[in-house]
């Protein structure tokens, strides 16, 4: 594979989505691939096999995991596994603690008992349903996933959420450009010294920080996911000098490329 395959919403009109598995498929879901949107995978029974960002999880259901746009990942379903997918882009709903964790929770009995009758409206799909009916289903759903994920009192900061969710979302946009914190901090319409301050605050880590993470994490996309040769991985993130290439992932992750790429084959 010299790609990694990029869906968009199957019904580019709209923001949000339901696709019951077992149903239509667009895509391989089975093949490494990712997507222009946003995923809330719900597991509903039995057993699967999901890989993200080449982490594996073994899943028992019912749980939920969510893959942000932009994620690699597969899913190896095991018979009797029975579920459903929402597919929303980043205008279905403001960004939550959720969407900044990408979590895969297993839930409870408890927990379940909670959010089954959301999922059984948002599979009602009845004739007279409207958007509306449909997002206020979505919304619940993400308030109880969020709540689940034990990120209730994070929602009493939304403003700096929102505003690292945003830099994530120009960072998803223009990782290939290269840009100082200040380049984001302009986009975002705040000083350069704030957001800093807000990604240390919510994340730990420093505006430029995140940058590079974000960068490293797409080239070990690339490496794990496709059969590119590195020289061409770096040409393709727009770094000019091969040499600094393999300087700057070494520096980040104590491998090369190529030994990274081999460790993980």
């Amino acid at each position: 594979m010299n790609t990694i395959p990029n869906h968009p919403l199957p019904q580019q009109s709209i923001a949000l989505d339901v696709i019951v598995w077992g149903e239509v498929q667009h895509y391989n879901a089975y093949e490494p691939h990712r997507h222009e949107y946003h995923e809330l995978l719900i597991f509903q029974e039995g057993q699967a096999w999901h890989e993200v960002d080449f982490r594996e999880y073994e899943v028992t259901a019912p749980a939920i995991h969510l893959v942000r746009a932009g994620q690699v990942h597969m899913v190896r379903r095991k018979p009797g596994n029975k579920g459903f997918s929402l597919l929303f882009d980043g205008g279905a709903i403001e960004e939550t603690p959720l969407l900044a964790q990408s979590p895969m929770l297993a839930l409870s009995a408890e927990e379940w008992a909670t959010l089954e009758p959301v999922c059984e409206g948002l599979l009602a799909k009845p004739a007279a349903a409207t958007k509306n009916m449909l997002l206020h289903w979505f919304r619940l759903c993400m308030a109880y996933a969020a709540s689940f994920a034990g990120k209730a009192q994070a929602t009493e900061s939304g403003p700096t959420y929102r505003l690292v969710a945003s830099f994530r979302q120009l960072l998803a946009n223009h990782y290939t450009e290269h840009l100082r914190p200040s380049a984001y901090a302009d986009k975002l319409c705040v000083s350069a010294a704030h957001l800093n301050r807000v990604c240390r605050r919510e994340t730990g880590k420093s505006a430029s920080e995140l940058i590079q993470a974000f960068l490293i994490e797409e080239v070990k996309r690339q490496l794990i996911y496709t059969q590119l040769p590195i020289k061409e991985i770096a040409y393709s993130l727009n770094f000019e000098d091969p040499a600094y290439f393999h300087r700057f992932f070494k520096q980040h992750t104590g491998l090369t490329p190529a030994a990274f790429r081999e460790k993980l084959a």
